[in-house]
């Protein structure tokens, strides 16, 4: 960093390249892993700091205060390039270092944007992207609801769409199990998307299997859940 005219601080252009990426290797060498870039969440995302996550609009206004443990909808994401250096601690040794940041911001379904995290990325001539542990720094804000298989707590009703309202298909039972392709914030409450497989037990078509789409409640924060992940069972 130099001065310019009168004193004022010169802060570097920064350089960005493009270019192409790795994102999934097929016939990979043994030990070589297959997918080496993984897509940024859109869905249902809970806040997990201890502080409100605030949203904003395009001009930096506050649109809304989300509380730790609230959910939210994320309708998209991109990442911006913060100018300046920001202190963040690592997670895995506690070290405090200034580092250059990338913010990955979501657009969310009740309006303004949200950081979802922030990482540090390595600039030329300035600090590096690592903790001197040699673990890359970041600061997380929310975390998406997993998706997969899901085991019923509370009897839980399947609907033809996401919104509560929306007409039913069928009753769910404690300890019935569901695979969640999909999630979203309805009302307050985390929806997911499941897919089922029934076999036909009526006039010819007995016996077929057949599959069936709908949305069922999954848990409203910050206590009440109608179904719990399990993440070791396979359906």
């Amino acid at each position: 960093h130099g001065n310019g005219a009168g004193g004022t601080p010169v802060v570097p252009r920064r350089k960005f390249q493009s270019g192409w990426i790795t994102i999934h290797r097929e016939g990979k060498d043994e030990g070589s892993p297959a997918v080496t870039a993984v897509p940024i969440a859109i869905g249902a995302y809970i806040v997990t700091t201890n502080d409100p996550l605030l949203s904003c609009d395009s001009n930096s206004k506050i649109k809304s205060i989300l509380p730790s443990g609230s959910c939210m909808e994320v309708n998209a994401t991109r990442i911006e390039f913060e100018e300046n250096e920001e202190q963040m601690k690592c997670r895995y040794c506690s070290r405090e270092s200034m580092y250059h940041t990338v913010a990955v911001r979501a657009l969310i379904a009740s309006g303004g944007y949200v950081t979802l995290f922030v990482v540090s990325v390595g600039v030329s001539g300035t600090h590096g992207s690592l903790c001197a542990c040699g673990r890359l720094v970041q600061q997380t804000y929310a975390e998406p609801v997993p998706l997969g298989v899901y085991r019923i707590v509370h009897p839980a009703l399947l609907t033809r769409g996401s919104g509560h309202q929306s007409p039913v298909m069928m009753r769910f039972h404690e300890n019935d199990l569901v695979r969640v392709v999909e999630t979203r914030v309805e009302g307050g409450c985390v929806r997911g998307h499941v897919d089922l497989v029934q076999t036909v037990d009526r006039g010819n078509s007995k016996g077929r299997k057949e599959t069936i789409s709908g949305w069922v409640s999954l848990f409203e924060p910050p206590s009440f859940s109608w179904a719990e992940l399990s993440a070791n069972v396979k359906i």
